[in-house]
């Protein structure tokens, strides 16, 4: 004969509920837990971003700062070496001795204008006479 064999579907699988003895703190819910770290894995992340495109920036502002030192100091030497080319051309004696001729009326003196002037008790005599 043929007997029946009973079916069995199979049951919805019931929540497990947590509970938790007096005094003891509760805690979160496997899921809630993974969207924690996950929330924080996100936010360290971002800041670590962040803190990459602030030393990039910061990176950036100095080279620029160095640029412009780089730009000045390079006018500087130029400056300076045109400086030293006047100093050098206005401190000429030829020069010297042109303006005092021309503008100042000046002249080189003759021997009856020069004298010479010793203190009492040494040789006065000039040189090359014996």
């Amino acid at each position: 004969m043929l007997e029946a064999k009973e079916l069995r579907l199979p049951q919805p699988q019931r929540e497990k509920r947590y509970t938790r003895l007096p005094g003891e703190k509760a805690q979160p819910a496997p899921k809630a837990k993974a969207r924690v770290m996950l929330v924080c894995l996100v936010a360290a992340c971002a800041l670590m971003g962040l803190a990459v495109l602030v030393q990039y920036s910061r990176m950036v502002a100095v080279s620029r700062d160095i640029q412009r030192t780089e730009h000045s100091i390079e006018q500087n030497l130029e400056e300076n070496r045109v400086l030293k080319q006047e100093v050098a051309q206005l401190g000429s004696l030829e020069r010297i001795e042109k303006i005092a001729r021309e503008e100042k009326g000046m002249h080189k003196p003759n021997s009856e204008q020069i004298f010479l002037l010793s203190e009492p008790g040494e040789d006065t005599r000039l040189f090359g006479e014996d």
